[in-house]
């Protein structure tokens, strides 16, 4: 395991486990909305990408995402989470519940924290385990509309 410092956390991870399962096992979602997240994600958070590639994480691949209309000009709320493979060395956890600052940090636009609480951790995941629960508010771009649809 190698020793990372990501915003407020101390972690040690596994990221060679991590990214293998995420690179051959995890599938990507292929609707609209994950497409979405996806560019946008590509396009406009290039730090955050890096960040957590450091993890064995694709920033444009979380494990779940869902949607929710935004209140500002047409954003929307994206919160979600993803895995990685380590174990917290120095920092606090946070769950959805219990979302403030102390236990969450904004990371290229990213809000995140990091959990020892699993939501639909895929199968043969390798352990121990971590979930990084976010909240990205964040434009529409692609040409496709779900609302069309």
């Amino acid at each position: 395991m190698e020793r990372l410092q990501l915003a407020l956390w101390t972690i040690e991870v596994n990221r060679e486990e991590t990214l293998n399962f995420n690179r051959n096992i995890l599938e990507a979602c292929d609707c609209l909305y994950c497409m979405n997240f996806a560019e946008v994600v590509k396009r406009h958070h290039p730090v955050l990408s890096e960040k957590l590639i450091g993890l064995g994480i694709d920033a444009a691949i979380p494990n779940h995402v869902s949607y929710f209309d935004g209140e500002k000009g047409g954003e929307y709320l994206a919160i979600g989470n993803y895995h990685f493979s380590g174990t917290l060395v120095e920092g606090k956890w946070s769950t959805m519940d219990n979302w403030e600052d102390g236990n969450t940090a904004v990371m290229d636009g990213m809000e995140i924290g990091l959990s020892k609480e699993m939501e639909l951790l895929p199968d043969n995941f390798p352990e121990p385990a971590i979930q990084v629960n976010f909240e990205l508010r964040m434009p529409w771009i692609l040409e496709e509309n779900p609302e069309e649809i």
